[in-house]
């Protein structure tokens, strides 16, 4: 029977409403898994554009820096912080400190707090690695999306509250139906005979001509595979400047996807591809749950260990050359049935993991055994 419930029974924080698909696509999931199990939940997510979280998600959404988050959150039963890579200090120290942040504030409102499918880490200044023991002892459940997370966890002296490995929760999203990707292909003006070859890059500060090296393995597949190639940029309008750069140093003729799509509908444009060259994270998953083989170049170890739960080769951002970037991919392309076969097997497995954090939410809401 259902208990009774606050107006909120969830308030969802991530990096939600900044044109990044997949961010979109962790928050496409978690809503699906939630209300795939507790259809009568009543969700609210902060978002930096709540306008546009609720058209493209359906969801009520109050915006993450105004005072009505407040109000939202002392409404709300549980404060979910996730999913993707929140507590990391790579980028700013304000990341970590704006998360933790509003954890603290839930907490101090007497509310459960749960981290969702959290990818902990690089954790690499002083006072990210110490608030973030502080704050995280003090929630009352923890999944990680790999082991790596866990083991920086159990480092940093979490020890208080429950912590499970589990996986992204984008293994469990499924694409848009098929008459919304074909639309896109239609309205780009984007033929759909061919292989194609998908390339998701992202901009990145490294002493590595990677833009070079990529414009350059990629006229080598072409005329090796006879593939077409299409850009898909994950971050929009981000990951538009790099891609365009990539497609001006090509010899060959490619295609870029130039709107802006909801991440089902990019999920569905991943399933059409032969082979993608992934430098996103969410690409490599996407593409891989519709049994699609990606070319992960890792500039950051999430990459590295979601290509370890699937099985796939990889190259860090650091090491690539001409060479083995080719070499990599030449040997994907060529085994692309194996690898396929191979992905559909582990995406599925991995989709019934990332399904797991759901229950824990709706045990922990109605306080059920968590294990």
């Amino acid at each position: 029977m259902c208990q009774h419930m606050a107006k909120n029974d969830v308030l969802i924080s991530g990096y939600y409403g900044f044109g990044n698909a997949g961010d979109e696509a962790i928050l496409a999931s978690i809503l699906d898994a939630l209300l795939k199990i507790m259809p009568e939940l009543k969700i609210m997510v902060l978002s930096v554009n709540p306008s546009l979280t609720e058209k493209e998600h359906k969801i009520s959404a109050v915006h993450r820096y105004r005072w009505e988050m407040l109000h939202s959150l002392w409404e709300s039963r549980l404060f979910i912080s996730g999913g993707g890579g929140l507590l990391q200090d790579s980028t700013s120290i304000k990341t970590p400190l704006y998360y933790l942040g509003m954890v603290l504030l839930a907490k101090l409102m007497g509310k459960k707090v749960m981290f969702y499918a959290q990818g902990i880490g690089p954790l690499r200044t002083f006072w990210g690695r110490l608030l973030t023991s502080y704050i995280a002892n003090r929630v009352n459940f923890i999944t990680v999306r790999d082991e790596k997370s866990y083991n920086l966890l159990r480092e940093l002296g979490v020890k208080r509250p429950p912590v499970e490995i589990t996986t992204d929760p984008v293994f469990a999203m499924e694409p848009a139906v098929e008459s919304d990707v074909l639309e896109v292909f239609k309205k780009e003006e984007i033929p759909l005979d061919g292989k194609w070859l998908g390339i998701s890059v992202r901009d990145w500060k490294t002493n590595v001509d990677y833009a070079g090296i990529i414009s350059q393995v990629i006229d080598n597949l072409c005329d090796k595979f006879s593939l077409r190639v299409l850009f898909i940029p994950m971050h929009y309008p981000n990951d538009l400047e790099i891609s365009m750069g990539i497609k001006d140093m090509m010899k060959n003729p490619s295609y870029m996807l130039s709107g802006k799509y909801p991440p089902k509908v990019i999920m569905g444009i991943l399933g059409k591809m032969d082979t993608v060259f992934a430098m996103r994270l969410h690409t490599v998953i996407m593409s891989s749950v519709l049994g699609v083989p990606s070319i992960p170049v890792a500039y950051d170890p999430k990459i590295e260990n979601i290509s370890g739960q699937l099985g796939l080769k990889f190259l860090s951002l650091e090491d690539i050359t001409f060479e083995n970037l080719l070499k990599l991919s030449s040997d994907v392309c060529q085994e692309r049935e194996k690898i396929s076969s191979n992905l559909l097997v582990r995406s599925r497995e991995l989709g019934d993991i990332a399904l797991g954090n759901a229950f824990f939410v709706r045990n922990l809401l109605y306080n059920r055994n968590l294990h």
